[in-house]
């Protein structure tokens, strides 16, 4: 009778726990989804988008990929009406894939305003998400993880980036930072040695958004690897599993990077001698902390990156949390307050302005890594001062949606006094049509691109020893070129085509070789009469390695869904165990 009671209490037990996810996961989504809308709001009732740093760019991005995919083209390498029509290799460079949702969006009828702040809300969706799947995975417990996704998507800085600056890679970024995070708790800190591919995922999901953020985020990998050197049996251990990890990634991205290399074989480009800007150098120690307090920020020549007053509380105070503190959280605030220093010019950037980390343009970019150590630190002193049962956790997320009201009405307000431009579904098609971003990076190195502005008819430039002319070639949207053209002399033809490798001539249907002259594709002719053809063909190592990677890509899956099906296994056994009383 006693062993029928106890069994009785046990599966009463057993259905409580089993109907507690069910409500909780309803409480998730609609918490997330909440969060997600306020990150866009008030801006998605004003019809339309305000200017912002980069989103001219990211808007001939979108509506360029959008075009792509319409004729099933997933990586079209070369945006052919970008550059006043001579064509620019974003995709190749940055790729596209993670804009699918807003092409779908697109596709399904929605102009171009709404699939934005769509794409807007589905990115924040995704950071949420993935940010309590990460606290969920290190504290098991719902309502601090809540509260941690909450932290960091409605952050300071994240909104910086998505409503002000028009960051769109860098926002992206923001869902597989935890993912990444993750990988390297389960590595470094639980020893399981065998979830390596966590970090695989947050890694491939890292780079395809954000190659700046990526890098650093390799760096404080390495960083981290190197710490673990006290101990020589697991520093072993653990670069076996980031090895895993970074061969995998590597393989899966083999599409990405090969491209690349081949295109620097054959020419050098802006983002090879990239050089940190003056707003980096400038941002002090007291811009940081001052413009924290204020928890908003101007818009363009306003712009005022920081974290806020809610995570710069926490990041003030965790010195005094550090001896008390576990070994994860200490390692959270050591960062913190690194990559804060890091972030600032009281780090010695100066002496690395022509290297390989000039790459990062503005030192404060590594504020997004503040946000992310010091979100936990919040949460972490928070449960060390207060019971973070479901009701504080919900006041606290309702004091962040109001904070964030405030930001947003704040920004709206400077964009309204500053007279940007605002983008609407009725001028999006015309507005800055030939924005490439800041620094052009996709450009061969010392391209005067005023020129590409300056040929409106897309000429073709023909010069000789002894006279020089124009003619208009006839371009399709495939980038294909055709012209027929009489040359009097010997002659060197510019075509109104943004150089890169993998374009091809026929000249009198035979093959002809091209070559870089200021930027543009160059062709050689002696004297006579030309029919010439022009266009962009996908190199040999281009399909090759996007074959291989997606190859590797379903192995990636099936290795997956092995280990979901063997977890899943696992874990009914230990539920069956534990109704039977079996332990």
């Amino acid at each position: 009778m006693e062993v029928h009671t106890q069994k009785s209490k046990k599966g009463a037990l057993i259905k409580k726990k089993a109907a507690e996810p069910d409500s909780q996961l309803m409480l998730l989504f609609l918490i997330a989804l909440l969060v997600s809308i306020m990150t866009v709001f008030p801006f998605i009732i004003k019809n339309g988008i305000y200017n912002q740093d980069d989103l001219a760019f990211h808007k001939m991005i979108l509506e360029s990929y959008y075009e792509c995919v319409k004729q099933l083209n997933f990586f079209p390498k070369i945006f052919f009406n970008m550059a006043n029509g001579y064509g620019y290799a974003a995709d190749l460079f940055y790729p596209s894939i993670f804009l699918l949702p807003y092409a779908i969006f697109r596709l399904l009828g929605f102009s171009f305003t709404n699939a934005y702040f769509l794409y807007q809300i589905t990115i924040s969706l995704a950071a949420f998400l993935c940010s309590y799947y990460f606290f969920k995975k290190i504290s098991e417990k719902f309502s601090p993880s809540l509260l941690f996704a909450s932290f960091y998507t409605l952050s300071t800085y994240r909104l910086i980036d998505q409503t002000i600056r028009g960051a769109l890679g860098e926002t992206l970024v923001f869902i597989f930072l935890p993912i990444a995070m993750l990988g390297l708790f389960y590595i470094f800190h639980k020893k399981n040695y065998e979830k390596w591919y966590i970090l695989t995922i947050g890694m491939v999901g890292s780079i395809l958004s954000h190659f700046i953020t990526s890098f650093f985020l390799f760096l404080f990998i390495i960083g981290i690897l190197l710490l673990s050197l006290t101990n020589f049996t697991e520093f072993k251990k653990n670069f076996m599993a980031l090895f895993k990890a970074g061969l995998t990634s590597l393989a899966l991205l083999l599409w990405l990077f090969l491209p690349i290399i081949e295109q620097t074989r054959h020419a050098n480009f802006n983002y090879q001698q990239m050089a940190i800007w003056s707003i980096g150098f400038d941002y002090g120690i007291g811009d940081f902390v001052g413009q924290s307090l204020t928890s908003v920020s101007g818009v363009w020549n306003d712009l005022s990156p920081n974290i806020g007053i809610v995570l710069l509380i926490p990041l003030i105070v965790s010195p005094f949390y550090y001896k008390k503190a576990n070994r994860p959280v200490r390692i959270c605030i050591m960062a913190s307050l690194f990559f804060t220093i890091a972030s600032t010019n009281l780090f010695p950037w100066s002496y690395f302005k022509e290297s390989i980390f000039a790459a990062i343009q503005f030192p404060w970019r590594l504020l997004i890594f503040v946000t992310f150590f010091t979100s936990i630190i919040a949460v972490y002193i928070l449960a060390d001062k207060l019971t973070l049962d479901l009701k504080n956790t919900l006041l606290w997320i309702t004091g962040l949606l109001l904070l964030t009201i405030s930001f947003n009405g704040y920004t709206l307000y400077r964009f309204e006094q500053m007279n940007t431009d605002l983008i609407t579904d009725e001028n999006y098609a015309e507005f800055q049509l030939n924005a490439l971003g800041g620094g052009k990076e996709y450009l061969v190195k010392d391209t005067n691109y005023d020129l590409f502005l300056q040929n409106t008819s897309h000429n073709i430039s023909i010069t000789g020893k002894t006279s020089s002319f124009q003619i208009t070639p006839t371009k399709d949207e495939s980038g294909v070129l055709e012209a027929t053209i009489q040359v009097e002399e010997n002659a060197e033809v510019l075509f109104p085509l943004s150089y890169y490798y993998g374009y091809q001539a026929t000249v009198n249907n035979k093959q002809s070789t091209l070559y870089e002259k200021n930027g543009q594709i160059a062709l050689k002719l002696n004297k006579g009469k030309y029919t010439i053809k022009i266009e962009y063909k996908k190199t040999e190592v281009q399909k090759k390695s996007l074959m291989i990677s997606v190859v590797i890509f379903f192995l990636f899956i099936v290795f997956l869904v092995r280990k979901w099906f063997k977890n899943t296994h696992n874990k009914k056994r230990f539920s069956k165990n534990f109704r039977d009383g079996s332990f």
